[in-house]
């Protein structure tokens, strides 16, 4: 018997159908993964160009932290975390806002500078940051989230 059947047509009409469930199904992939980490982004942190100044007073350590450009910034979303500083005596904590550094304010935006201190930090004695690392961060207003937004380590930590 003589087959005289063209399978060509099949062949080409299958690879189409393939092509496009191909394409269709990584267009869905990628609008799954986008639209999937859309939510999972939560609220993102703000932008800030952030100077310093470290200096040596009688023998104490002083840093000034100021905002030098970016995004005005909610200053209950801002701590300045200290760790590692030495006080000679009790520290009066190691995470601070503004208004506990000495410095309330409505935003914290361009021109606003804080200073880590004897005066500010401890109770009493020298403030030494030698060993210390200091950073400024943010925390989202749904308190799901951090960002750290600007990082200093002392002369030997």
């Amino acid at each position: 018997m003589d087959d005289t059947r063209n399978e060509r047509g099949v062949s080409e009409v299958l690879g189409v159908v393939l092509m496009v469930a191909i394409t269709v199904l990584l267009a869905a992939t990628a609008a799954s993964m986008f639209l999937g980490f859309q939510s999972e982004l939560g609220d993102s942190s703000p932008t800030m160009a952030v100077n310093h100044d470290f200096d040596i007073e009688d023998g104490s350590h002083v840093l000034w932290i100021g905002h030098a450009g970016g995004d005005t910034i909610s200053p209950d979303a801002i701590r300045v975390v200290v760790n590692g500083a030495d006080c000679g005596g009790p520290e009066r904590g190691t995470r601070f806002t503004s208004a506990g550094l000495g410095v309330p304010v409505s935003e914290i935006s361009a021109g606003w500078r804080v200073e880590l201190s004897r005066t500010t930090v401890c109770e009493s004695g020298d403030f030494d940051l030698s060993n210390a690392r200091v950073a400024l961060v943010w925390y989202s207003p749904s308190g799901e989230s951090s960002q750290t937004l600007w990082q200093w380590r002392g002369p030997t930590a």
